[in-house]
This record gives C-alpha cells, sequence and structure tokens, in this order.
C-alpha cells in the first residue's frame, strides 16, 4: 500500500510494523506504517505532518478489544510538536478488516529533523491483563 495522499513534497516512512494479538476467536492481526511529510514550498518555511496507516484483519466477530487508540506525535529532534490520539476501538470490533489512516495536524518549520513516531495503546478484552503498550519504531529524520 503507497503511503496516504499528501501535498506535493517529500517524505519518509517506516516500513509496516506487525503485531498478532491473542484476541477471543481468531486472534487480530494489525500492521501499522508510519511517516513524516515535507509539504513541497519555495519559502524557507515549510509544513509537517505525521501519519499513520493502521490496518487490521480478523477483527469483528466477538468483542476483541475493550480500548484500542492509535497514539501518533509529529517530533522535531525527538521532541513532540503535534500529536493525534485516534480511537479504532469500536472499528476494529465491528470490521474484519480493513485500514484508516490517522494524522496530526500540519505544523510550519524552518528546520528539518522532523519525524513520525508514535504506539498502540491497548486492551484485549477479557484477557484480565489490563491496557499496554506497543511502542513502534519511528521514521528517519526529514
Amino acid at each position: 500500500m503507497a503511503p496516504p495522499a499528501a501535498a506535493a513534497g517529500v517524505y519518509a516512512c517506516t516500513d509496516y510494523q506487525k503485531k498478532e494479538f491473542d484476541t477471543s476467536g481468531y486472534n487480530t492481526d494489525i500492521s501499522v506504517r508510519l511517516c513524516v511529510y515535507q509539504e513541497q514550498s519555495t519559502s524557507s518555511t515549510k509544513r509537517y505532518q505525521a501519519t499513520a496507516v493502521f490496518s487490521w484483519q480478523d477483527g469483528a466477530g466477538l468483542k476483541k478489544f475493550n480500548n484500542l487508540d492509535m497514539s501518533l506525535r509529529l517530533e522535531k529532534s525527538d521532541r513532540a510538536i503535534a500529536t493525534a490520539t485516534c480511537d479504532y476501538t469500536s472499528k476494529v470490533n465491528s470490521v474484519e478488516g480493513d485500514y484508516v489512516i490517522c494524522r496530526t495536524a500540519w505544523v510550519n518549520g524552518s528546520v528539518n529533523k522532523m519525524s513520525a513516531d508514535g504506539g498502540v495503546y491497548y486492551d484485549i478484552a477479557d484477557d484480565g491483563e489490563g491496557s499496554a503498550l506497543w511502542d513502534l519504531g519511528g521514521t528517519a529524520w526529514r
């Protein structure tokens, strides 16, 4: 799957990061690809955005998750400058397989060293374990 459509410019993406979750019925497989975009501009000020392509298989059927949130950060020199949290609990619990895109707001910046980073906060239904974090590897600096 190609990176999500964005304004003309340059981007850096991670490979798809995959995890199988031990859920009721069939295990649920989730893949996430993080990207950072730099919008093409003739000025010294650029615009940046982080995105996460979040896809899954073997959702729906029985209740899979009590909570499933994609936490996304646009970082400058490893410091968050824009964040987004996308709650996919009901979507994964009700749709067998699909993909969605989580995005931060566009942010102006004049210096490179922008990257995308994030994690998936999850609580598997009926496993007694409570909440946990799947920490994702971030993109290279752009």
